[in-house]
């Protein structure tokens, strides 16, 4: 009960220091190892539960870069991969003509920020639907974490 009592007077005097608060309370009630969460293993979603048309989100908070995962991961698995920003005209051309490449020659592809491309998500879902791909296709996908970007249920 001391612990909550201190966290609602934090909240009430310093709300700047809420979240280093939550986190002290948290793991001393639940304790230390409540908050760990430990490393996804991407190896075995990829060989085995991940297929060619249905492309792989990876979500991070703002200002977080979560690409670095798949590059870690094609290199530990030998693939060759190609990446693409998105948010602008070019950037939207060029991951069509390596979307298309990829699919082809069974190689991987990375969009990256397609948080900043909301409305070209629904003219990629159809272009992937129409894709004839190979069976190592796969097609990651980095976001930050956004309202516009819904997640079907």
């Amino acid at each position: 009960v001391t612990n909550f009592r201190n966290l609602i007077i934090i909240k009430i005097l310093r709300p700047d220091r809420i979240i280093s608060a939550a986190n002290i309370f948290v793991g001393t009630t639940f304790g230390e190892n409540f908050l760990q969460i430990p490393e996804l293993d991407f190896i075995p979603i990829i060989q085995n539960e991940s297929a060619p048309l249905n492309p792989l989100l990876l979500c991070s908070t703002p200002g977080y870069d979560a690409s670095y995962r798949v590059d870690e991961l094609a290199a530990k698995l030998n693939k060759p991969y190609k990446s693409v920003a998105i948010g602008s005209a070019e950037g939207f051309e060029q991951a069509d003509k390596i979307i298309f490449g990829a699919a082809k020659a069974g190689t991987w592809v990375l969009l990256k920020n397609i948080h900043l491309a909301p409305q070209w998500l629904i003219q990629l879902e159809k272009k992937i639907h129409s894709l004839n791909a190979h069976n190592n296709f796969r097609l990651f996908l980095t976001s930050e974490i956004h309202p516009v970007l819904c997640v079907d249920t």
